[in-house]
């Protein structure tokens, strides 16, 4: 496996048309087994030609009710309810979910924020940001000699959702990004 290649599977074909439960395959190695993989839930829903929209729970394995609702819109949706693909990841933080508790019981990592301070936003509702392009700042008063934590953009897109509140914790949402394919 070069660089290149993915090192994440996935069961299912995301480009083909229908509803479909699979799961990603993450590489996971550990004392147990050297070659382990942790799978991760997915479903991907897709009629034809059209933009994708993908939803994301479990970030946290303390809050079940992202989880809950995703699982349920994946079991409701019909592919003929849409126009492109709609692709739900309900439990992005797996062990977490499994374990019920708020970070990986892997490496006690948080998938969000991981920093506690005041955030301030860079980029307003509908703004088109680029990969890389800079979102938000966390700032730490406390520590004057700190400097400011920049977050950036993991993908180009729009700017649909972002955090409206000063004061952040570890694991707190600082924004979110839709793209066409």
């Amino acid at each position: 496996m070069t660089d290149r290649e993915p090192k994440v599977g996935i069961s299912i074909d995301i480009e083909a048309d229908g509803k479909q439960f699979g799961h990603l395959s993450v590489p996971n190695s550990r004392n147990e087994s050297g070659w382990g993989a942790l799978h991760l839930p997915i479903v991907s829903i897709r009629s034809g030609a059209g933009p994708t929209v993908a939803f994301t729970g479990g970030n946290h394995g303390d809050e079940y009710e992202g989880p809950i609702a995703l699982l349920k819109l994946a079991r409701a949706l019909a592919p003929s309810q849409i126009s492109g693909r709609v692709i739900v990841i309900p439990a992005l933080n797996f062990p977490a979910v499994m374990g019920g508790t708020r970070v990986s019981p892997i490496d006690g990592v948080n998938l969000i924020a991981d920093d506690a301070g005041l955030y301030e936003a860079l980029v307003d509702l509908g703004a088109e940001v680029r990969e890389g392009d800079s979102v938000g700042r966390i700032h730490f008063p406390e520590r004057p000699e700190r400097e400011p934590v920049v977050y950036r953009a993991g993908t180009s897109g729009t700017v649909i959702g972002r955090c409206h509140k000063v004061l952040v914790g570890p694991g707190d949402f600082l924004a979110l990004i839709a793209h066409d394919r």
